[in-house]
């Protein structure tokens, strides 16, 4: 059992050493950038965006059903918001991506 264990060990610290030694500096800097500068913004547009659906779709009723009107327009109204919120977020995760391909190839040469 122990045996198998350190041989198992062995066999993955061989192939970090091999992933580590194919990607270059460069490349093992741009995949860090992108990740600390895109993830950020797409969680948080994301969060963002499942927040407001379920805001739309359980408070927008309750309201409706308080006031006795139509709120179709409020709701349709929120809903192009959100489209424009979730583009925007997109937009923002390239442009942040970018930058940070950017900086990366900047600081490496």
């Amino acid at each position: 059992m122990n045996q198998s264990y350190s041989q198992n060990q062995a066999r993955r610290n061989r192939q970090q050493r091999l992933w580590q030694q194919k990607w270059s500096l460069k490349t093992k800097a741009i995949v860090w950038a992108l990740s600390i500068s895109v993830l950020p913004v797409v969680a948080i547009g994301t969060a963002t965006y499942f927040y407001g659906i379920n805001l739309i779709t359980k408070q927008i009723p309750q309201v409706r059903l308080e006031r006795a009107k139509s709120s179709t327009g409020t709701e349709l109204a929120l809903q192009s918001q959100l489209s424009v919120l979730l583009t925007g977020m997109g937009v923002r995760a390239i442009l942040a991506g970018a930058i940070a391909v950017f900086v990366a190839n900047r600081a490496i040469s």
